[in-house]
């Protein structure tokens, strides 16, 4: 039986080197409604989407963020088993 776990890393560098420079989920192919949001250590929403295939580049109103600890949610529709699903994690931005 198939079913959809979405995997986010726990730290990413968006320094422009090709590589680890966006944050946001992968392997999500399985899920619709999503709702995936980025907090700073302030409880505010730095980044918020809608689509599996859009990622955080680690700025928030065009200005760069600070490295340190993000905390980020996501709550999805397992497309596999009609379950509702949260998860929440926290991210080190690394500059």
């Amino acid at each position: 039986k198939a079913n959809c776990f979405v995997f986010l890393p726990n730290s990413f560098t968006p320094n422009n080197d090709g590589l680890n420079d966006l944050f946001g989920p992968l392997n999500s192919y399985g899920l619709t409604d999503l709702r995936f949001k980025v907090f700073n250590r302030y409880g505010l929403a730095i980044f918020q989407s809608n689509s599996p295939l859009s990622s955080w580049d680690g700025t928030f109103k065009n200005e760069k963020q600070p490295t340190g600890l993000y905390i980020w949610t996501m709550e999805y529709t397992d497309v596999f088993s009609k379950k509702k699903m949260l998860q929440r994690g926290t991210v080190f931005l690394i500059r």
